[in-house]
């Protein structure tokens, strides 16, 4: 059953498939991280990417000394953010984009990016395409836990000093829904990334859209007509 969308605090859009397209090879940067990791004697595909870094750093901590596993990570996450960073400089403006921030601006929302990404993966793609109106970025550096976990929300609300958090969580992946679910906020997918109608309604999305013009779209209503 969908929840009724009331004129929102906060807007929490993800980065990549959601507001821009990051024109990364994720191919080239997982086998980057397989040629650096095999050396450690660590085999893995990296799907997801970060949470099995994280688990091949976590072995290596065990069986190698404290700077070299520090090493390790230094490297795995410079090669991750090189290929981002360069993503981000060629990235795609995803259709309607700016115009639902512009939208929700007017209205009197706080915007927020909420990114596995880096948080200069995310300015340089806000300064690629010109994009200002932000009031918080919270990326992977920014909390212990990321996506799918709901910390990230939490930290956006506190640092947004919203005392009653009312809000919606927007993303293309499975990923940003499990996160706004957990973080009790409407959750809203869209179809401009990499997951389905399916997986989005699976990972309990409230609402699926096709793009952000259909969202905003529906925006629309929502502040002409609010408790409808």
């Amino acid at each position: 059953m969908q929840k009724n969308i009331d004129r929102p605090e906060a807007v929490f859009f993800d980065l990549d498939g959601t507001l821009v397209m990051l024109g990364v090879n994720w191919e080239n940067l997982r086998g980057e991280l397989h040629t650096l990791f095999i050396k450690y004697g660590i085999d893995m595909d990296f799907r997801p990417m970060l949470s099995k870094v994280e688990d091949a750093l976590s072995i290596i901590s065990t069986k190698f000394p404290e700077k070299e596993a520090k090493m390790a990570k230094e490297v795995a996450y410079g090669i991750i953010e090189a290929h981002e960073v360069r993503g981000a400089m060629n990235s795609k403006l995803i259709e309607s984009a700016r115009d639902i921030i512009g939208f929700l601006k007017e209205k009197g929302c706080y915007i927020g990016i909420i990114s596995r990404n880096s948080r200069r993966t995310i300015e340089v793609a806000l300064e690629n395409h010109k994009i200002s109106d932000i009031d918080i970025i919270v990326s992977r550096e920014d909390t212990s836990l990321i996506k799918p976990h709901p910390d990230q929300i939490f930290a956006a609300f506190k640092r947004l000093e919203v005392k009653n958090p009312y809000g919606i969580m927007v993303g293309d992946h499975p990923f940003d829904i499990v996160s706004g679910k957990s973080a009790g906020i409407i959750t809203v997918g869209v179809l401009t990334g990499v997951g389905t109608e399916k997986e989005l309604r699976d990972a309990g999305a409230d609402y699926i859209f096709e793009n952000l013009k259909e969202f905003k779209q529906f925006l629309g209503g929502v502040y002409e007509n609010p408790h409808s």
